[in-house]
């Protein structure tokens, strides 16, 4: 917004792409957005009465998921993606990306895995990361004693083909809640903080 704000003193139109969740929290960034932004392109159909009736031209586009996660989700051609059994029963762990996430989430989302497995023997869990780091963090949080003790597969990326292929989701609060809603899966959100 800062620099928004400089380039539009300098003359120049600024048009800002996916709006800050001022209708979440911090309502009062408005004011700051009105000085920065010559237009809003939001990705929410509610978003855009609250910049009209601020004054601030904005402009409903909807959300870049809608165009990427079909409208009819393929499972079978998720499992056979993964190499996971059409009858298995799958829950997909989504603790977060970030490591601070991973910190808060990782262990009480296996814990909750750990008990679900011991409720049904046939029940499978996936686990994908966003990347080596998230990987190797996730594994060092968990250990490998209670790895090995869990029928749970880490995969590397492919988030979207873990929600697509899973039964039920257990997901941390955030853009993946939104991932898992646009492909149908029932899903439990949960965040924990410091």
């Amino acid at each position: 917004l800062d620099l928004e704000i400089a380039l539009k003193k300098a003359g120049i139109p600024t048009l800002h792409f996916i709006s800050p969740s001022i209708w979440a929290w911090r309502r009062s960034r408005i004011k700051k957005i009105a000085r920065a932004v010559s237009h809003m392109l939001v990705v929410f159909p509610f978003e855009e009465a609250i910049y009209q009736k601020a004054g601030i031209p904005v402009t409903y586009v909807g959300h870049p998921l809608a165009e990427v996660i079909p409208m009819d989700p393929d499972q079978h051609g998720a499992r056979a993606l993964l190499g996971i059994a059409q009858e298995e029963r799958v829950v997909a762990i989504l603790p977060g990306s970030r490591m601070s996430e991973l910190k808060y989430n990782a262990r009480v989302f296996v814990e909750a895995a750990v008990q679900l497995a011991k409720r049904d023997r046939l029940m499978r869990f996936i686990v994908p990361m966003a990347g080596p780091a998230q990987r190797a963090y996730f594994e060092q949080l968990i250990g490998p004693a209670k790895l090995a003790s869990l029928p749970l597969t880490i995969i590397n990326g492919k988030s979207h083909a873990a929600i697509e292929a899973s039964d039920a989701v257990l997901v941390a609060s955030g853009t993946a809640t939104l991932e898992v809603a646009l492909y149908k899966k029932p899903m439990v959100i949960s965040y924990r903080m410091n």
